[in-house]
């Protein structure tokens, strides 16, 4: 299912709802026909997380995605603090180095 998704994004010409996110959460639209549903898209939302992964993708409508997607980006300075906590030693990133 996340490889049918990460397809889907590469698909899709538009990008919209950045700002209104608060710089969390992206909307693809306008991807690929579904038979007997909207064109496809693709929601992603992005969590603080100590690397890129892929955490979950779900079909919450007929074609239309949602991906959540943990990053070291998505972390403000008190979310990286609480991850740098949670991690071990040689796992730790330094809420220094997030902007």
């Amino acid at each position: 299912m996340a490889m049918a998704a990460l397809l889907l994004l590469n698909n899709c010409r538009d990008f919209e709802g950045w700002e209104d996110s608060g710089y969390k959460e992206m909307k693809y639209t306008k991807g690929q026909y579904c038979w007997g549903g909207p064109d496809r898209s693709t929601r992603v939302r992005l969590v603080c997380g100590a690397s890129n992964e892929i955490k979950s993708v779900e079909e919450p409508a007929k074609c239309e995605y949602l991906m959540v997607l943990a990053t070291p980006y998505a972390c403000n300075t008190h979310d990286a603090k609480e991850l740098e906590q949670s991690l071990s030693p040689e796992d730790a990133v330094d809420s220094a180095d997030i902007v």
